[in-house]
């Protein structure tokens, strides 16, 4: 199960972009939702294994951090953190107009 979200998560990253411009708030919660459980799952798959006796450290603090340095989590979090600045400047816009 955590291997099909560990693929699946990321793939609706695609539905999620285009569900914003449908409805920015929406988007903005599916993307930052694929985010965290993008995290979860990684954290999830990693500790299994370190349980296993497939990694170098037991310490779940570490395990944690190692979720930040992959390339998958920086696309999910620049993704995530544009549209919201992208809903941010379009709510100020729309407010300067009324």
């Amino acid at each position: 199960m955590l291997g099909l979200l560990f693929w699946l998560l990321p793939t609706l990253s695609l539905g999620a972009f285009a569900l914003y411009f449908l409805s920015r708030n929406l988007g903005l919660l599916c993307s930052w939702g694929i985010l965290v459980g993008s995290a979860i799952t990684i954290y999830s798959v990693n500790f299994k294994s370190c349980l296993a006796g497939q990694c170098t450290t037991t310490n779940p603090i570490k395990i944690a951090l190692g979720v930040l340095v992959l390339p998958h989590i920086w696309i999910l979090s620049i993704a995530s953190i544009a549209l919201y600045f992208a809903s941010v400047l379009q709510n100020k816009s729309a407010v300067g107009k009324v």
